[in-house]
This record gives structure tokens, sequence and C-alpha cells, in this order.
């Protein structure tokens, strides 16, 4: 997808609303290290039938197996989907993940629930965090490097905050405003939503804005989340200007 294409207009990304009988790895509802339930996408959603881009994931992936557990890793992928797992190998980097192709967010879901898995909240932060790292020193230096050279200002990355999106998901529309110190982003009709994409897409929005030169105060907030009962999943940034 290119940045003039709309949101969700690739044919294999149906309108399709059937309930997943069987979420893979209980992706509707993890319990954390401390008996906490937390919600990765809100009970009873439609399962996802919509796309990630491999680059959202791969440099993740990659990470993990150079700096984390690789046997977890394997040991999450063997239990798998069948459908999900053909397009995983676990003795290749990033599993085999490919940054220029698309893959179904299922797929990405039942990986991510896998890997997160017990983990306390803390943890699970902590992992998303490095997780968005390792994505976006791809990214700020991959393929899409010349893109983010665009973004200069927090205005200008508020004007192509929808191509941005489009890079990484064909579903959802994403609209970004600055207000004074702040920058609101707001996706709605984002069929893939999943928690820990959520927080690894704050953590984006915190590298961007650093990059640039701005002085971010303090955490990026969620305002709204989708897993809870909301419309939309968006966040706030609070900058020194």
């Amino acid at each position: 997808m290119d940045s003039t294409e709309l949101p969700g207009s690739h044919p294999e990304a149906s309108d399709k609303t059937i309930v997943d009988p069987e979420p893979p790895s209980g992706r509707m509802a993890q319990r954390d290290a401390d008996g906490r339930t937390h919600l990765n996408r809100f009970p009873g959603d439609p399962a996802p039938h919509d796309r990630i881009k491999g680059v959202a994931i791969a440099a993740f992936v990659q990470w993990y197996q150079q700096t984390q557990d690789r046997a977890r890793l394997a040991e999450v992928i063997a239990s798998m989907r069948p459908e999900h797992r053909v397009h995983l190998d676990v003795n290749r980097p990033g599993a085999g993940l490919i940054a220029s192709t698309w893959y179904p967010s299922a797929l990405v879901h039942e990986l991510l629930d896998g890997l997160s898995a017990g983990l306390s909240e803390s943890e699970t932060e902590a992992l998303a965090t490095q997780a968005e790292g390792a994505v976006m020193d791809a990214t700020l230096h991959g393929v899409h490097k010349l893109f983010f050279r665009m973004l200069v200002t927090p205005e200008r990355y508020a004007r192509y905050s929808q191509p941005l999106w489009n890079r990484f998901f064909d579903s959802g529309q994403m609209v970004t405003e600055v207000e004074g110190n702040e920058v609101r982003s707001r996706a709605t009709n984002w069929r893939g939503y999943h928690c820990f994409i959520c927080r690894m897409n704050r953590e984006a929005m915190r590298i961007i804005h650093t990059a640039m030169g701005v002085k971010v105060l303090g955490k990026v907030e969620t305002v709204e989340c989708m897993a809870q009962g909301d419309k939309s999943c968006s966040n706030r940034l609070r900058m020194a200007r």
C-alpha cells in the first residue's frame, strides 16, 4: 500500500463480522503474572480480517530472537494455528517475517499473545516499549526513512498521520491534532486493534516526536481504548514548547 491508498482498500481485508469461536491463545483476555486479567480485544468483538505490514513487527521479532528467549519464541510459534504457523520459520531472522509483506492481523495477534502471556502489567509495558524501539530504529533508518524525514514538526506529523498509518495497517482512520502543547491521535474503525500494538503505537509517537527534537513531557497517555469498550484508540502526548 502506498500513501495514496485508502485504508481497507485491499480486497483481502474484508468487512466480515464472524466472531472467532476459539480466539488464539485466549486473545480476548490474558491473565498476567499477578493474577489480574487484562483485555487485548473487547470480548465478543469480531475476529479481525484486516492486515498488518511486516515492517510493523519483523524487527521486533528479530530483536526478541537476539536479546530475549529464543526457546519461548519457538514454543509460541509451534503452538500457533497451522494457517498462521506456515508463514513463520523460527530458524530465520525475524522468524521469516518480511518487512514489505502484509500479514493477517490475527496472525500477529496470536504471536503477540503468546509472547506476552503471563507477564505482569509492567513487564508487558516494558516489552512493548523495547519492541517498538527496535521497530522504529529499523523504520527510521530503513525503507521509510525518506518519509519520516518529512515529519519535522508536530504539525507536519499530524498532517501526514493517515498516510503514515496506511504504511502499517490497512484498516482504520487516524486523525492527529496539535493543540497548544498537546498532540492527540485517534484511531477509529481499526478492525485489527490489539492492546500490545496500542502500547507500541504510544511508544512510536514518543520516539517520532523525540526524533524531531521535541521535548516530550512524561509518558504518552491513553485516552480511549477499544479493548475497554471505547469507540476508538486515542493517545495524548504533552510537549515543552
